[in-house]
């Protein structure tokens, strides 16, 4: 044999050897491969029977399970059942959530009552008191805590026909908030404590979302999170209907125009009805 022969021998064996080196590696990248499969799908599985221990888990029972490749390298997996939880049970984690959410709900209902029980005592007298149990109280369950635990709520004897004003501030990137109660017109424990409401969810919507919108979608979803939480109060959502007691109530002596004011008017005395153009009277002080 000449060299020729010889070299084309030399070759073909060492393309044997290296066919043979691939396979074995090939081989035991595979047996490599399906064990790390193995434990991912191991480890996934404890995960979902720690998750879900306390549901009952249903497995689908075959003498022969099927067995499922997907590619030249995939491992086998038996196919099996998902979790599931029963109607049953379902239903019953429904109602818990209900009681659950009704206990809580009685609960604040109880404290409010409570609080309503001390403020009644002499209204004017507590209503500084009242009015910072309150905003505490309502921060902490309804809005999470997300408002300035010293944020300024004051009364003002200049508010006369509004109920409450939020006044909002910038300076730089800090954004405040004051809130102010009418002393003429929040004269008893439900309307500060509604009115403290609608006030509280503007001062949200201007420190937390950083936007004045009013009475805008924003303000609207935090009123409605107020009355998911407090089913039995309905925050005002625009101006309110309280009927707001004067000392002094001028009325026409021809028609039912009336006019109440907090101090006396002796202007309204001298000027005519606007309705009718009779002449005025004041009926009590």
């Amino acid at each position: 044999m000449d060299n020729s022969e010889f070299q084309d021998i030399d070759e073909e064996f060492f393309d044997f050897l290296m066919k043979t080196k691939e396979s074995l590696a090939r081989l035991s990248q595979d047996s490599d491969t399906q064990e790390n499969t193995m434990d991912e799908e191991s480890a996934f599985l404890r995960f979902i029977a720690d998750l879900k221990k306390d549901l009952p888990t249903v497995y689908e029972e075959k003498k022969n399970p099927t067995i499922s490749f997907s590619s030249r390298n995939a491992s086998p997996v038996i196919k099996q059942r998902s979790l599931s939880i029963p109607d049953s049970e379902r239903l019953s984690s429904k109602q818990d959530g209900k009681t659950k959410s009704k206990s809580m709900s009685n609960d604040i209902s109880i404290i409010l009552n409570e609080m309503e029980n001390e403020a009644e005592k002499d209204f004017k007298r507590n209503r500084v008191l009242c009015t910072n149990k309150l905003y505490h109280f309502f921060n902490k369950k309804i809005f999470n805590s997300r408002l300035p635990e010293d944020m300024p709520v004051e009364w003002s004897d200049n508010l006369r026909t509004t109920a409450g004003y939020t006044h909002c501030r910038r300076n730089d990137e800090e954004y405040s908030c004051r809130i102010e109660l009418s002393t003429k017109v929040v004269t008893s424990f439900d309307r500060l404590r509604d009115t403290l409401l609608h006030e509280m969810c503007h001062a949200a919507v201007w420190l937390v979302n950083k936007q004045r919108c009013q009475h805008g979608p924003l303000w609207q979803t935090w009123a409605s999170r107020c009355n998911l939480i407090l089913p039995q109060i309905q925050v005002p959502t625009r101006c309110h209907d309280y009927q707001i007691s004067y000392r002094f109530i001028y009325k026409c002596r021809k028609c039912n125009w009336k006019a109440g004011r907090h101090s006396k008017c002796p202007r309204l005395l001298e000027s005519k009805c606007p309705n009718c153009g009779g002449s005025t009277y004041l009926e009590k002080s």
